[in-house]
């Protein structure tokens, strides 16, 4: 977007629109194609981010240069283990907490409770 010199794309939603699924069908099957997916995956998405929230994939996306660091400069970070979602965890348990992230990043439970809601 940027090299286009575009600065910001606003889609207003005055609330009166609804998505509408052409084929409700196809789209219940492949949502529940997705949900199992997600809930059988690596331990990476099934465990690693119920126990570690989303900064468990931190030293992932950083050995993968994807990790936006040093203001969009780099695609790493050298200390990313220190801010992985496995250390904050590490630190809480050392604190006498819990040690359970607050928003565990559950797109399966998400996309479970949609689906339940269109299945009806």
């Amino acid at each position: 977007m940027g090299s286009k010199g575009i600065k910001a794309i606003v889609i207003e939603n005055d609330g009166n629109h609804k998505l509408e699924i052409k084929n409700r069908e196809r789209y219940r099957a492949a949502l529940k194609d997705y949900i199992n997916e997600i809930r059988n995956a690596p331990p990476q998405t099934s465990v690693g981010y119920p126990l570690y929230g989303t900064a468990g994939i931190i030293p992932t996306i950083s050995v993968m240069g994807a990790l936006p660091s040093y203001a969009f400069r780099k695609g790493s970070f050298e200390k990313a283990d220190e801010i992985s979602g496995e250390r904050l965890r590490e630190l809480i348990l050392e604190r006498g907490r819990r040690g359970n992230p607050p928003y565990t990043c559950l797109h399966a439970r998400m996309f479970g409770e949609i689906f339940q809601h269109i299945s009806g």
